[in-house]
């Protein structure tokens, strides 16, 4: 059956609640919502039991999704997020989060390339722009030829074949930048042979059966994931809300404010963030100092002495968890090289403080509110726990902010804070929006 089959089939079940419409859509995508559940539990069971949550969100949603042109990009996505919440929750339990993903990678990188990427596949895929992932899962997860592929994107064959190449290039980096080096064309094949897997025989008829009524009868652990799954989607499309809005104010203040750490190819591009937490103290002037400590983890194969810092100026100093002085040497191009005190072996984590005061700043506007409209881009590859917390200057009283899940209080001097403590997806932005107002006295 064809996509375009599926995408009918999806409209029918919307409309009528046709079960054979549904089992339709279930029997086309079965395997490969199972094989991506399977790269990242790596358990046949726990596959299936994360395919029938995919498939009850999806029947949940199927009005909303019914004019869906990339059912499957919207199932890969789907996938990825439920395991990952399945993975990050097992992980919580045993008290074992980062270190247990690394120590899993560690293991799978040896032997042949297909086992040195089945940990990193998805997480690459997923990494990829909106038409690169849809060219990728349908040449290599759907079996899709350039033209269908091309149609489906809505280009010629040659297009579609180029955008496929120029995807499994990006891919090559990627795997590259992970300690596993080999040709894109043995990448291809490796993928193209391995990608998906067929689904236990009867996994879409009990897909369908339990999918179609939305769950009542599974476990509590599966119902868990469905709603896990919901509410992260409606988090989602209000956080999205919220930034579009936020860009529209901030086109006259375009800032970037705070440390931006890179993964940039170098020896040190291979810690990835764990955590950020950021205290911003703003002075009666506007200015703004900064102290950001950061936790990383190796997640190579080598032991690591050196950060990549970009956007970071000499006013800036750096200390260890010990609180010990840090050197920083400047980059030949922009940006400074951090030396760690301590080497981080593989696997093992980090975690440094950087100080300083940022070029940016608050500026009065008309109303002589003082204001500060800007974008945070961060350098991660991996979700980030990321804790914010501004603190207003003496006697300023809050005007208006945005996200709208800053927690507001007040310290022990009287000061006025906002606090954010968030996750953040893998190279994700955190638009902030801040006005207070200074007593005249104090201005």
């Amino acid at each position: 059956m064809q996509q375009t089959d599926s995408r009918n089939a999806l409209l029918e079940y919307a409309e009528s609640a046709s079960d054979e419409a549904f089992a339709a859509v279930v029997k086309q995508h079965v395997d490969l919502v199972y094989s991506v559940a399977l790269r990242h539990v790596g358990d046949p069971h726990q596959a299936e039991e994360l395919s029938q949550a995919v498939f009850i969100v999806l029947a949940r949603k199927a009005r909303q999704l019914r004019h869906e042109k990339a059912l499957s990009t919207w199932l890969f996505q789907t996938t990825r997020l439920i395991a990952r919440n399945f993975v990050r929750s097992e992980m919580r339990r045993h008290h074992r989060e980062q270190e247990a993903y690394a120590q899993s990678a560690l293991q799978e990188s040896r032997g042949d390339i297909w086992s040195r990427i089945t940990p990193l596949l998805d997480a690459a895929v997923g990494a990829l722009g909106e038409k690169d992932r849809r060219a990728i899962i349908l040449r290599y997860y759907e079996g899709k030829n350039m033209r269908e592929i091309g149609a489906a994107l809505g280009a010629s064959d040659d297009a579609a074949e180029k955008r496929v190449a120029r995807a499994l290039e990006k891919l090559r980096t990627f795997f590259s930048k992970q300690g596993v080096s080999s040709t894109t064309s043995v990448f291809a094949a490796a993928i193209s042979a391995n990608s998906v897997h067929a689904a236990p025989a009867a996994l879409a008829a009990t897909v369908a059966a339990n999918a179609v009524t939305k769950g009542a009868v599974l476990s509590s652990s599966t119902l868990s994931l469905v709603k896990g799954a919901l509410k992260f989607m409606a988090w989602t499309k209000t956080k999205m809300a919220v930034l579009v809005g936020v860009v529209a104010v901030a086109v006259t203040t375009s800032t970037v404010v705070g440390i931006k750490l890179v993964q940039d190819g170098d020896a040190s591009s291979e810690l990835s963030f764990t955590g950020m937490e950021q205290l911003y103290i703003i002075a009666k002037d506007g200015s703004i100092r900064n102290q950001s400590t950061i936790e990383e983890t190796n997640l190579t194969q080598r032991t690591i002495q050196e950060r990549s810092i970009m956007d970071l100026d000499a006013s800036y100093t750096a200390t260890d968890e010990s609180g010990r002085p840090m050197r920083m040497k400047k980059r030949a191009d922009r940006g400074y090289r951090l030396i760690l005190n301590q080497p981080v072996p593989p696997a093992q984590r980090t975690s440094y403080t950087l100080s300083g005061s940022l070029d940016s700043r608050f500026e009065p506007n008309q109303a002589g509110d003082y204001e500060l409209a800007t974008t945070h881009s961060r350098g991660n590859n991996l979700d980030m726990r990321l804790v914010e917390v501004w603190r207003l200057p003496p006697g300023a009283t809050l005007v208006s902010w945005s996200p709208e899940d800053f927690r507001i209080s007040t310290n022990g001097d009287g000061q006025v804070e906002l606090r954010l403590d968030k996750v953040v997806p893998p190279g994700g932005q955190t638009p902030l929006r801040l006005a207070y107002r200074l007593p005249k006295a104090a201005r």
